[in-house]
């Protein structure tokens, strides 16, 4: 007969889910890792599938409270089964929208430690607009926190400070940082507090934090910005990063004493060991009085960085021109092209780039692509060919899809030998790749 045969008297076992093997039901979950719906519906099925969807359906979790998160602690002992099954964890405070007087009530350090403690398989941790109180944190000097967590793969902090002032001291940043040992740091929308406080001025004495990957946009130090520098380097062990991706926003100064200190944070947390540099200072369309001459660029001693592979610049250039009309030539104060301060930059990287990144961030109209007192990728291109003969891909990014079609085909025009090694990448900011690129 045509079909299965089904043996008179025997369950036919095909036929039921619940007797999936827990193996292949895992996989199923695998691929529904964040449809939460799913998951638990699942979990109706059989008891066998409850336990096997119970690490799906808590592996990741957000927990958003007004105060404390002394409820959600609690929970975490009484359920140490669930607790076991995190791994991606988001904490966020918002403040009463009916009493908007009342503020936040602080986080210990303490109570976030204890937290780390109870979620031993936690690898993904994200704060969010939290006010963390660092009285409890041990002295400077202390080489640790009193209970060392595994690993996790990444930290992030965003929006977060010690109270109403919006201020976060070195002080509590560092203990977070150490209280949750991460491979990858994320910092955004932080403003540390003057180091000159008595409290911090033993940061150099604090255990140093071994980080492979850190990024922070929209951070800020008091008194001086650049002084974020300066703090970072006192709390990172030396030559631990592998990636650096910084933006310091509004400093567009890069004067002998603002790249000296840029060159003494990469050096000590560079060197050899890193291989992503994310250029902290956006590239305008201003440029500095001796910013064209490549003996401007010596001091960053980027030549320590010698197995470097991907570097990223980003444009600034603050003009909406439409095609219909001719575009104002933007002047800078020597008459150069924004290419001329990346030509002059390039010597100093070491041949083994083997990705360059341009992020034209405003860059409106592909006029400004042609343009040789604006853009002028021409020299770009002669330069990038010139120095880096590994180098596989040079990546254009846009803001959005405004004059994405006529910017693409302008930097074809103006890039022919990056064009023809087939090297160009034209990609928006939401990852989408440009076709034909």
């Amino acid at each position: 007969m045509d079909g299965h045969e089904v043996t008179p008297g025997l369950p036919n076992q095909l036929c039921s889910l619940g007797a999936l093997p827990p193996e292949l039901v895992d996989l199923v979950f695998e691929h529904t890792l964040y449809d939460k719906e799913t998951i638990q519906a699942c979990t109706l099925v059989s008891r066998s599938w409850r336990a096997v969807s119970a690490p799906h359906l808590f592996s990741s979790l957000t927990v958003v409270r007004q105060a404390s998160f002394d409820d959600f602690d609690g929970f975490l002992i009484a359920r140490p089964d669930i607790a076991s099954c995190i791994r991606e964890l988001e904490l966020k405070q918002v403040p009463d929208d009916l009493d908007i007087g009342s503020p936040h009530a602080a986080v210990a350090s303490a109570a976030l430690a204890a937290l780390s403690a109870k979620l031993p398989g936690l690898q993904v941790l994200r704060l969010r607009r939290m006010w963390i109180s660092d009285s409890s944190l041990e002295s400077p000097t202390s080489v640790g926190p009193a209970v060392q967590r595994p690993r996790m793969k990444s930290l992030t902090l965003h929006d977060c400070s010690n109270g109403s002032d919006s201020l976060i001291s070195l002080r509590t940043l560092h203990g977070v940082l150490e209280t949750f040992p991460s491979d990858s740091v994320s910092l955004f929308y932080l403003t540390i507090a003057d180091a000159s406080d008595p409290d911090t001025q033993a940061g150099a004495r604090w255990s140093q934090l071994h980080i492979e990957d850190l990024t922070f946009y929209h951070v800020h130090a008091q008194p001086v910005a650049l002084r974020l520098l300066d703090d970072l380097r006192q709390i990172l062990a030396p030559h631990c990063l592998r990636s650096l991706r910084a933006r310091l926003e509004n400093m567009y100064t890069r004067n002998a004493v603002s790249l000296s200190m840029l060159s003494e944070f990469l050096i000590h947390i560079g060197g050899p060991q890193l291989r992503h540099l994310e250029f902290p200072f956006p590239v305008g369309s201003v440029i500095g009085p001796q910013e064209d001459d490549p003996d401007h660029w010596r001091v960053l001693q980027l030549h320590t960085c010698s197995e470097l592979e991907s570097v990223t610049f980003h444009l600034h250039i603050p003009l909406r021109r439409s095609l219909t009309r001719t575009p104002r030539t933007v002047t800078t104060r020597h008459g150069v092209p924004v290419s001329a301060f990346l030509v002059a930059f390039l010597p100093h990287l070491p041949t083994s780039l083997r990705m360059f990144t341009l992020t034209s961030i405003d860059a409106y109209s592909p006029d400004h692509v042609q343009s040789k007192t604006i853009l002028h990728l021409e020299r770009l291109d002669d330069a990038l060919v010139a120095h880096f003969p590994m180098l596989v891909k040079v990546r254009i990014v846009l803001r959005d899809r405004a004059w994405l079609d006529e910017y693409s085909q302008a930097v074809l025009q103006v890039m022919p030998m990056c064009r023809r090694r087939g090297i160009l990448d034209f990609v928006v900011c939401s990852g989408k790749q440009v076709p034909g690129s």
